[in-house]
């Protein structure tokens, strides 16, 4: 299994309703095997990148 995530924002200041993250995990085959992504109301694109590893590991925990 692989997991890759991503932060995403609208530059390196403090960002307003316009941050998100996610992640997907494929398989030794590189097929999807489960994604995630969620909005992220207020926060430093930092922020946004950890919280995408975050949300993937809790991904990759609940199986």
């Amino acid at each position: 299994m692989k997991l890759n995530t991503d932060g995403y924002g609208s530059g390196f200041e403090w960002v307003t309703g316009q941050a998100g993250c996610g992640g997907l995990i494929r398989n030794d085959r590189a097929e999807w095997v489960k994604g995630c992504c969620c909005w992220l109301p207020y926060c430093f694109v930092v922020d946004a990148k950890v919280w995408a590893i975050y949300k993937g590991l809790t991904v990759v925990l609940e199986d």
